[in-house]
């Protein structure tokens, strides 16, 4: 039983600089980071996800909305403040100054997901109306590295209570890199340190396994009817989709949806986008969004009760190949359980599940990261999160064993391979959140 849990962090504290309401908040430009960021938990589903989860954050690196409209070019004395903008659903609009106070670029509106109010952390994360673009600020501290956050808080805080926390943690004054008016924490260690270890004792105990299972569960109650249903909108040019939904004798059709459990239409958005789906077997169901161009889904369900939540594309030039085999006993959607989430150019995810019930999750928001999962025996568990370049990942669990295994790398991370060959159930938990300029050290587990 082996569990790796490296965290690279740095906590920069600065003092109150007399700010008395939201509005009189100056954020400088390392007070601010692009982020990744877990959509349920930071603003579907916050409660069940115990917080915000920021997988990773990029300060100084700031999207105007949508952020297809580009970065925010930042010069010195710089710093964005917010203003009432009237509209109910996102009462914010944020706003680019210059040092003499002289409006340099529009943001755009949106809302404040979470304020740290629970533990005074003073982060809080900004979405935008596209609720897409998501920005995590710093009330009182500057951010120099791009380890990620877990932070609880009030979603959706009113003025009354983001103006009474500015009064109490706020600054006027933006902070610059590294800036802090008390003694900052220690730098991030060289080299991923190995002394970062701890050791969940059963899959239960992983950090996501109870909300991963929830989410499979409630897919389990989707109901597949007794044909097969294809619920599709198709919008752009050059799409080649080709469907073979091929029912067994037994209980339960064949299903195409939506990716959530209450959208019933399955959404391609998009050119040049090629999705080849087969499905053989009853009870089997499969949740499609797919936004961006150039890319290609294979998924080949075979057997009975899989599902397959959420293969999710937003970029281009993404390849996602899933195919899950085996449980042919298995109806009630109590089969295999898949949940691809992608977002970037360049990404490669290919999982194949074999016997039992495997339940995994991918979630890659990265330009050209590579991520292979094949779970063969057992019931295995793999919840992957990989936020950042240049990681290749390979996940192989066999031998018998109900292994586990929870990845969540941010940083310069490559070469993670992990092969989990034991008739005995192995546990590993990594979070491997590298603020080293050179890169971690390659991670490489063998359990036999």
């Amino acid at each position: 039983m082996t569990t790796v849990l490296v965290l690279a962090a740095t906590l920069l504290i600065s003092s109150n600089a007399n700010a008395t309401s939201f509005t009189d908040l100056k954020f400088g430009q390392y007070q601010t980071a692009d982020s990744q960021w877990n959509t349920s938990s930071c603003y579907y589903n916050p409660s069940a996800y115990n917080g915000c989860q920021i997988y990773s954050k990029n300060p100084g690196k700031t999207y105007k909305i949508p952020w297809s409209s580009g970065l925010v070019q930042w010069a010195a004395g710089d710093y964005i403040q917010f203003s009432a903008s009237g509209d109910a659903n996102y009462p914010w609009e944020a706003k680019q100054y210059d040092a003499n106070g002289n409006v340099k670029t529009v943001l755009g509106t949106g809302k404040v997901i979470y304020s740290g109010l629970v533990n005074a952390d003073g982060y809080f994360f900004f979405m935008g109306n596209d609720n897409n673009t998501g920005q995590l600020f710093s009330l009182s501290e500057g951010m120099d590295t791009s380890a990620g956050v877990t932070f609880s808080g009030e979603a959706n805080p009113d003025v009354a209570t983001l103006d009474n926390y500015a009064a109490n943690y706020g600054s006027t004054t933006p902070l610059a890199s590294g800036e802090s008016a008390q003694t900052s924490a220690p730098p991030p260690p060289s080299v991923c340190d190995p002394s970062y270890v701890t050791c969940p004792e059963t899959k239960d105990s992983l950090q996501y396994y109870t909300n991963h299972s929830q989410r499979k569960q409630d897919w389990e109650n989707v109901d597949t009817g007794d044909s097969n249903i294809i619920r599709m909108e198709q919008v752009g040019e050059r799409a080649n989709i080709s469907i073979n939904q091929t029912l067994s004798t037994g209980m339960g059709g064949n299903l195409i949806i939506g990716h959530s459990t209450s959208d019933d239409t399955a959404n391609v958005n998009g050119d040049d986008v090629v999705i080849d789906i087969d499905q053989y077997g009853n009870d089997n169901a499969i949740g499609l969004l797919v936004d961006g161009n150039s890319n290609d889904i294979t998924v080949s369900q075979t057997g009975h009760g899989h599902r397959a939540r959420s293969i999710t594309q937003n970029g281009t030039h993404n390849t996602v190949n899933i195919s899950q085999h085996g449980n042919l006993n298995e109806l009630d959607g109590k089969g295999h359980f898949a949940d691809v989430y992608v977002v970037g150019s360049n990404n490669s995810v290919t999982t194949t599940q074999w016997n039992e019930n495997q339940l995994l999750i991918v979630d890659n928001i990265a330009d050209g990261n590579t991520i292979n999962v094949n779970q063969k025996d057992g019931e295995n568990y793999a919840s992957i999160v990989n936020r950042m370049d240049g990681a290749t990942i390979g996940v192989v669990q066999e031998g018998g064993g109900n292994h586990g295994i929870n990845l969540n790398l941010t940083g310069e991370t490559t070469d993670v391979g992990i092969n989990q060959n034991s008739a005995i159930s192995q546990i590993i938990d990594i979070q491997h959140h590298c603020g080293t300029l050179g890169g971690c050290s390659p991670i490489s587990i063998t359990q036999d």
